[in-house]
């Protein structure tokens, strides 16, 4: 049955009220939200903190929050668990589903197609207001033709399975990289890498001495990083694809970097990366961010980091740079646009094994855990490709779902 979308739900159901006299808020604005993610919620003490004067709408459980504002950058999700005293951005729409007529996961995956995001962005380009933005009434007017209750609920379980699945793998992933980070810092920084005897060196009594750095293991070398890593600038290419062509390679921008998306370009002439070269964002709000994973182009805003030392590793030199990658991106140079300040990087002193055989054998420990999260991220891609592949055809009725009886 064919429904308008204000019909099956309320759309900013309830502002916050002077009447509300709440002592703190948590605050979720439109840049905390991306593809369903919440990557920050701000608690905020009435009286004392800046409160945002978007700070506005009320939520609860299973509302439907759509940014209104340049709706292709998808800052979209739905709360299937709030907080107490949550307030989200008025730059969100919120709809309020009705539970008895559509399902709120049901409603969410057809509001977040591909073609849905389109329309919208075609719409908000449309508008006369300083940047791309929509009114809430034109989700509000969005048609949707609903299946029965029961085949809503089976379409949701199909997908919300391959979204679990893609879920574990990044918790795994997210583990995985905590461990190497661990065990680099325990080797290089805390310096309890394994003696001759499998033991912790430092505090086996291994034998230290003083350098500029504080106390080192005796033979050890401090070293500028600027004396190890050099930075090869990506191109632009002329052309950009969405889809393979041949002599095309991925083009590695961050929003592929993430996952988010792919890009093709033609090969010839750029920068190449292979899965475990190091990337490190250069320009932009990311800089000093970095990045391994993928086989491309490496884009115009990003870097790979050669190694002048070949003996060193890879992976020794991500995770170096990855234990110093807030540091440098606190350190960034530009005011408007934020850029890696590549001398500062250079600057970075740090403390390399006389003993090869160390760097040996911590390549050789965490290139396994990093082929484990690469092997993750395909297999989440491909999960995420047959999802976004049926999500239509599911929608649509071109594919039907058999239910129990």
């Amino acid at each position: 049955m064919k429904y308008k979308i204000c019909d099956i739900c309320e759309i900013n159901r309830e502002n916050l009220s002077k009447n509300d006299r709440w002592e703190y808020i948590n605050y979720l604005d439109t840049s905390n939200l991306n593809k369903g993610i919440i990557n920050e919620i701000h608690y905020l003490v009435v009286g004392k903190d800046k409160v945002p004067s978007r700070a506005k709408r009320k939520v609860k459980e299973n509302d439907i929050l759509i940014s209104t504002v340049r709706p292709n950058q998808k800052h979209y999700g739905i709360l299937k668990k709030t907080v107490n005293n949550m307030i989200v951005s008025t730059g969100f729409a919120v709809l309020t589903p009705n539970s008895e007529i559509v399902t709120p996961e049901y409603l969410y995956r057809f509001l977040t197609q591909d073609g849905i995001t389109n329309y919208l962005q075609a719409v908000a380009e449309t508008s006369t207001s300083a940047y791309p933005s929509i009114k809430p009434s034109v989700i509000g007017e969005l048609e949707i033709d609903l299946p029965p209750l029961e085949e809503q609920k089976a379409i949701v379980h199909i997908l919300s399975t391959l979204d679990e699945k893609i879920e574990v793998n990044n918790k795994i992933n997210k583990t995985i990289e905590k461990m190497a980070q661990a065990i680099f810092k325990h080797w290089f920084i805390d310096f309890e890498f394994p003696n001759e005897n499998g033991e912790p060196y430092k505090s086996s009594g291994g034998e230290m001495v003083e350098s500029e750095l504080g106390m080192i293991p005796k033979g050890w070398e401090v070293i500028d990083l600027g004396k190890i890593i050099k930075f090869k600038k990506g191109k632009k290419p002329k052309e950009i694809k969405e889809t393979f062509f041949q002599n095309y390679k991925k083009y590695l921008t961050i929003d592929v970097l993430n996952r988010n998306s792919t890009l093709y370009a033609n090969s010839e002439k750029m920068i190449i990366a292979d899965e475990f070269d190091t990337l490190m964002v250069m320009d932009g709000a990311s800089s000093g961010t970095v990045y391994y994973g993928q086989n491309g182009i490496v884009a115009s805003t990003l870097a790979r980091v050669d190694i002048q030392d070949k003996t060193l590793g890879k992976d020794f030199i991500y995770y170096v740079l990855k234990y110093f990658e807030d540091d440098i991106k606190a350190n960034t140079t530009g005011s408007a646009i934020p850029h890696t300040d590549k001398e500062y990087v250079y600057s970075i002193k740090i403390c390399i094994p006389n003993d090869f055989e160390i760097l040996e054998r911590f390549n050789s420990i965490v290139r396994k855990l990093r082929e484990t999260v690469i092997n993750n991220e395909e297999e989440s891609a491909k999960l995420s490709s047959i999802r976004d592949t049926l999500l239509p055809k599911l929608m649509s009725g071109e594919i039907r779902v058999p239910l129990d009886n």
